[in-house]
């Protein structure tokens, strides 16, 4: 396979045609265009993003921050908190590992995120830094969130 994301056929065939959400409260499930997955909470919405970080090493906690925010953002919902998987390559220093972790948290503070928890591990099966992040935001019950409903100048 050739480095990058799927395309749209691909993601089709390979992925979206197996999935098939079983429970009522999920209002948005994956698709073409729609990065957050919306689940109806009750008296509201959780909108739900993830995505990783893999083809640089500077500025990749900022980076992992801002990627998994913009998702929800695009929405139109405020973002409230992210978990991380950090994966650690064997021949990180703790010095390169601090330093992305003050980087997201500086980051999230800055966009008024928490941090809500996650995953360190050192692993051999990464040659480089891999940060995956899954955003989470809320929002109530009567806010469109499909990105195919977007338009240019939407906020």
């Amino acid at each position: 396979m050739k480095i990058g994301k799927l395309s749209n056929d691909e993601l089709q065939q390979i992925i979206f045609r197996h999935l098939k959400s079983v429970r009522k409260e999920v209002l948005i499930s994956p698709g073409i265009g729609e990065d957050c997955a919306v689940v109806d909470m009750g008296s509201g919405n959780l909108v739900i993003s993830t995505d990783p970080i893999t083809g640089t090493a500077k500025n990749i906690g900022k980076l992992a921050v801002h990627i998994a925010c913009n998702d929800i953002a695009s929405n139109g919902i405020e973002p409230i908190g992210l978990t991380v998987t950090l994966l650690i390559p064997p021949s990180a220093c703790i010095d390169d590992v601090e330093m992305i972790i003050k980087d997201m948290q500086t980051e999230a503070s800055r966009i008024n995120v928490d941090i809500l928890g996650g995953h360190t591990e050192v692993t051999d099966a990464v040659n480089r830094f891999v940060i995956s992040a899954t955003a989470i935001g809320r929002t109530d019950a009567t806010k469109n969130m499909f990105t195919k409903d977007s338009n240019p100048g939407d906020y």
